[in-house]
């Protein structure tokens, strides 16, 4: 399910298939919460009065990535969203450890319109491949893919080029992205494959 952000805030299985992790929306903010299907017990993955959504699972099943966007009034429109000329809507992408509980900011995008999240993306907006984190964002002003260290770093852009990938998965060993995009050729789509740290 994407929300008016373009998070998805589907429920997500753990690798092992024990864990779910979902989001709950509470009007004003949102948390990200795990169920323990052997314990059942419930816990939250560093709770605030922001805005937490599209959990993703490390490979391992020991980390948890998600996206956190800053809080606002219950039913107040996301600026620009079927409401005007859009504005700055900041967001960061933060990782937790579960068995800690430790979580980080690893990384937020920049204070303009073209850094806000792609309602685009879709399914592609947040990931967790291999050792990296995938993203999608229009920071450039097209489409693109971009990946970065899971302990965090400088984005690295993926799919450049005056272009935009259109849909994206991952190979079984999640070291690979398959996406469709008109890069190379603006008027029609291609099927391309690329390293999740980068490369052609």
């Amino acid at each position: 399910m994407i929300d008016e952000r373009g998070q998805n805030s589907s429920p997500v299985w753990s690798p092992d298939g024990k864990k779910l992790a979902f989001v709950s929306g509470r009007g004003t903010h949102s948390l990200i919460v795990i169920y323990d299907t052997a314990k059942k017990s419930i816990r939250f993955v560093a709770p605030s009065v922001d805005r937490d959504g599209n959990p993703r699972w490390s490979p391992d099943g020991k980390s948890i990535v998600f996206i956190r966007t800053p809080a606002r009034p219950s039913g107040a429109p996301q600026p620009g969203f079927w409401t005007g000329p859009e504005a700055p809507s900041p967001w960061a992408i933060w990782t937790a450890e579960l068995a800690t509980g430790a979580a980080k900011e690893i990384w937020h995008s920049a204070d303009n319109v073209e850094s806000n999240i792609p309602r685009m993306a879709g399914p592609a907006l947040l990931n967790w491949a291999a050792d990296r984190i995938v993203f999608a964002s229009e920071m450039d002003g097209w489409l693109h893919l971009y990946s970065m260290p899971a302990t965090g770093g400088s984005p690295v852009l993926l799919t450049p080029g005056d272009c935009e990938f259109e849909q994206a998965t991952f190979t079984p060993d999640l070291r690979s992205i398959v996406f469709s995009s008109n890069c190379g050729d603006i008027d029609r789509r291609h099927i391309s494959r690329v390293s999740v740290s980068g490369g052609a």
